[in-house]
């Protein structure tokens, strides 16, 4: 009798254990999805600044056209 009690306790440990690394699994599983989420919010964050500094020089060029325009129609007056 005294066996069968060691063996359903051996049993119950296997069974904890078996949950416990299945939690472990779906930890991982979960960091690896956050972390997947933080680099694609890292990617777009750089295509982000990448579009702003784009932009920027846009602006420059076309406040240098008008600058340029507006003294050329000025010296043809």
């Amino acid at each position: 009798m005294k066996e069968l009690l060691d063996l359903k306790q051996k049993h119950a440990n296997v069974e904890e254990a078996r949950a416990g690394v299945l939690e472990a699994r779906q930890a991982v599983i979960r960091a690896e999805e956050a972390n997947n989420i933080l680099l694609a919010t890292r990617d777009l964050a750089e295509q982000s600044a990448l579009q702003t500094i784009q932009g920027n020089k846009q602006n420059r060029a076309l406040m240098l056209f008008t600058i340029v325009t507006i003294i050329f129609v000025r010296i043809k007056e």
